[in-house]
């Protein structure tokens, strides 16, 4: 970061908010020499956020008061502020062309003091990335172990490596195609109720519900695991009376047996081992059938899907699973491992498509698929289902 102190500086090559070298230039002083101004002005950025800084003198012990702020963007934009403050923010900044921002102090005679000012350019290379909510300030302070784990792992194989971003609800209200190419919402929470009105409510405001609405209809991306399922319908892509109907968030118990997935469903009718999602799992040794991902560890039966049984279609089709891909347009992938009819669906992709959206979103609410412990031998699986899910829909 550089500091300016009336003079101004060229600024180049700022790319995602690196500095690089910079030349200096003359700037047209403006306001009274005779009145102290803004010291130490400074920029910096966060992706295309801008933030400009600066110190105020001491405040005048008689005579003039300094009341106000005022910022001047490429000598003709004035935005005014009648308070004193040390900062501002430019959301979504303008990139790649030069920009000149000076700041003044207003005083109670109506007079200002000479500019401060910058000019620079931000380099900026738009890259749309994966994307998760974290629905707490911290990892830490996430709800449950799950949530943590979950977030934990994107952190580290994501955000970590400048492949991904961690995003808040409010973020989601404003969400950048351009910046995100899908978004991850994780909610394993304990001894919530069914329901979309029970899920953390700033995944369910009205205006967010809108925005990712709009998103998903516009070609944006979306994972929904465990209670997130629920949203499917929240956000419009589904109907109300398709929404996974099969839930629990009971406290965990002590596992004794291995939890698996089937993908070879409906006895082989429906195989669809094969499919990208599942692209490098390790395989259970009975023919190759089902995919394990919880051992005899403590574990919570934390379904979120859908029980076919309970669902009434107008489609016609082969099975309930067809009349349910046909009815929602999408594409059972897996069910209980346990499972090989048409009764459960817990891996579901609803498919993209021409008329009203052009997004796909993989719903997961397998009670299988957890994220937080490490002690779980097949934790491994989990991992790669989550990057195979991830790649499938960046």
């Amino acid at each position: 970061m550089k500091t300016f102190n009336k003079i101004a500086f060229v600024l180049c090559t700022l790319l995602l908010g690196t500095l690089f070298g910079c030349t200096p230039v003359n700037i047209p002083e403006a306001g009274n020499s005779d009145l102290a101004g803004v010291q130490n002005l400074q920029y910096s950025t966060a992706g295309r956020d801008l933030t400009l800084s600066w110190e105020l003198p001491a405040q005048p012990a008689s005579g003039v008061q300094m009341t106000g702020i005022e910022i001047v963007k490429n000598n003709s934009e004035v935005t005014k502020i009648d308070s004193l403050c040390t900062s501002y923010l430019v959301k979504r900044a303008a990139v790649n062309t030069e920009l000149t921002y000076a700041v003044r102090i207003k005083y109670s005679d109506g007079r200002v003091s000479p500019n401060a000012a910058l000019i620079f350019t931000i380099n900026y290379e738009e890259k749309a990335r994966p994307a998760m909510v974290l629905l707490a300030e911290n990892i830490r302070d996430l709800e449950t172990e799950e949530e943590q784990g979950a977030a934990r792992w994107f952190k580290e194989n994501y955000v970590d490596k400048g492949e991904g971003n961690f995003i808040t609800p409010e973020d989601m209200a404003n969400i950048n195609m351009a910046e995100v190419s899908m978004i991850w919402i994780h909610v394993d929470r304990i001894d919530i109720a069914q329901g979309v009105e029970s899920l953390p409510e700033e995944l369910t405001s009205n205006a967010v519900k809108t925005a990712m609405r709009n998103y998903i209809m516009n070609g944006g991306n979306m994972y929904l695991s465990k209670h997130a399922t629920q949203l499917i319908t929240a956000y419009g892509r589904v109907n109300a009376k398709y929404a996974p109907n099969l839930f629990n968030s009971e406290e965990g118990v002590q596992g004794m047996d291995v939890w698996s997935i089937n993908a070879n469903l409906l006895g082989g009718q429906m195989d669809k081992r094969g499919h990208a999602l599942f692209a490098g799992m390790q395989k259970n040794s009975d023919e190759n059938t089902t995919f394990p991902l919880m051992g005899p560890v403590y574990r919570y039966d934390h379904n979120c899907l859908w029980d076919m049984n309970a669902l009434e279609f107008t489609k016609t089709g082969d099975n309930k699973f067809d009349k349910f891909q046909k009815q929602t347009n999408s594409e059972i992938l897996a069910s209980w491992g346990q499972v090989s009819d048409d009764a459960v669906a817990g891996l579901i992709i609803f498919k993209a498509d021409d008329d009203d959206f052009l997004g796909t979103v993989v719903c997961n609410g397998l009670a299988a698929y957890a994220m937080g412990n490490e002690d779980n031998e097949y934790a491994e699986n989990n991992r790669i289902l989550t990057t195979n899910i991830i790649n499938y829909l960046k």
